[in-house]
């Protein structure tokens, strides 16, 4: 089955991506410090579910891999 991307949507979701790089990057760059991490945390998890519903769901895939890594990282099972 193929499915057909509607370019309006699939554009929002990709400025509302963009938007969320850089935090998620801060968190990434800043583990040890825990509001970042839990806001990289937060947007991947959006981007995750949003990847879902507008038909990318390799990228939900790994939007989720990369949440459950920061969430490995919080906990400490995670050596950074």
């Amino acid at each position: 089955m193929t499915s057909t991307l509607d370019p309006e949507i699939l554009a929002g979701f990709l400025e509302e991506a963009r938007g969320c790089a850089p935090a998620i990057l801060a968190g990434i760059d800043q583990l040890d410090q825990a509001a970042d991490l839990e806001e990289a945390i937060r947007l991947s998890d959006c981007i995750k579910g949003a990847a879902a519903l507008v038909g990318l769901p390799g990228l939900s895939y790994v939007a989720g891999r990369l949440e459950e890594a920061l969430d490995d990282a919080r906990g400490g099972s995670l050596a950074v």
